[in-house]
């Protein structure tokens, strides 16, 4: 009988840690990936029978999705289907009815233990929000604002040397590539009248020692020192390094830390979180924003953080 769910995608390395560790324990698992849930799977949702079921049509099984005690919600993407035949309309319709169907899973799945809920993860993915609840429950945050009025704007650049980053994603995917846009620094000769049609998230920048990125598994803590000041790329956003050779280091942090990070994922209703700070050269640590559903396998393999048998040891229990 299957009791833990894994929804993802084929392309996600990540689980395939947690399909790993699962099948040493031999725990029963199905890993979903939602691309193919027009093709390989099928949902079905009968509500005079109470039947709400998985299929595999490959393996000829299907799977009560009553049974499903624990859910790792992932990376799922969308069903390819076939556009040969739609008008963009009934493309759009055909993707927004997926969208609900799926959605639907989720709901029916309510009952089961997740990391985390995906209804979590979707507030907490705002970093306004995020701010907010950090400030409340006592980190250091640098100052911060986040406009398109350029009065207010023009009063906060007046003294600090500051950042500018985005408020929600930085991939900017445009028809024949994709894009990402880093944390940088900001230039103060910049023409804020721009800022008028676009917000933008203003920060104190931080002169730092180091980045640290902290990951919450229930009450586990993996902390991990990323030298990023040893590269010049690095410097204002450790992520623009991803072919320099970065290391990495475990390291213990204040007791207080601690119990802000697991208050934090709590206050969020996650069980799961990657938190980044930035440690100045003081030691003071500052909060920059959590990411509720962040990758971890990288930590694991460089630092022999066991983060994939904290999650299987949640999803079992």
């Amino acid at each position: 009988m299957i009791r833990v769910l894994l929804i993802t995608n084929k392309g996600d390395v990540t689980t395939d840690f947690i399909v790993k560790k699962l099948s040493e324990k031999k725990i029963d698992y199905y890993r979903l990936n939602t691309e193919d849930l027009l093709s390989k799977n099928s949902l079905s949702f009968d509500f005079d029978k109470n039947i709400f079921s998985l299929f595999d049509k490959e393996k000829n099984v299907e799977i009560n999705l009553h049974d499903i005690k624990s859910v790792y919600f992932r990376r799922p993407l969308m069903p390819h289907i076939n556009e040969e035949y739609l008008s963009s309309g009934e493309k759009a319709f055909v993707l927004n009815e997926i969208t609900f169907y799926i959605e639907g899973l989720y709901k029916i799945l309510k009952d089961a233990f997740w990391i985390s809920s995906v209804f979590s993860i979707r507030e907490a993915e705002s970093k306004i929000f995020q701010l907010q609840i950090a400030k409340e429950l006592g980190f250091k945050v640098p100052k911060t604002l986040i406009t398109n009025h350029i009065t207010s704007a023009k009063n906060f650049i007046k003294d600090s040397s500051l950042i500018v980053k985005p408020i929600k994603t930085g991939i900017i995917e445009d028809q024949n590539e994709s894009k990402l846009v880093f944390t940088s620094m900001f230039n103060k000769e910049s023409d804020l009248t721009r800022i008028t049609s676009c917000p933008t998230y203003f920060q104190d920048f931080i002169d730092k020692e180091a980045d640290i990125r902290v990951t919450v598994v229930g009450n586990n803590i993996f902390p991990a020192l990323i030298h990023s000041q040893e590269f010049s790329e690095t410097m204002v956003d450790w992520r623009n390094g991803e072919n320099l050779k970065l290391k990495y280091d475990r390291i213990d942090l204040p007791d207080y830390l601690k119990d802000l990070c697991i208050d934090l994922t709590k206050k969020l209703k996650l069980n799961f979180g990657a938190i980044d700070f930035v440690r100045d050269k003081e030691g003071n640590y500052f909060f920059l924003e959590i990411n509720p559903n962040g990758q971890w396998a990288w930590i694991e393999k460089q630092l022999n953080y066991n983060i994939s048998e904290a999650i299987c040891n949640m999803l079992i229990k």
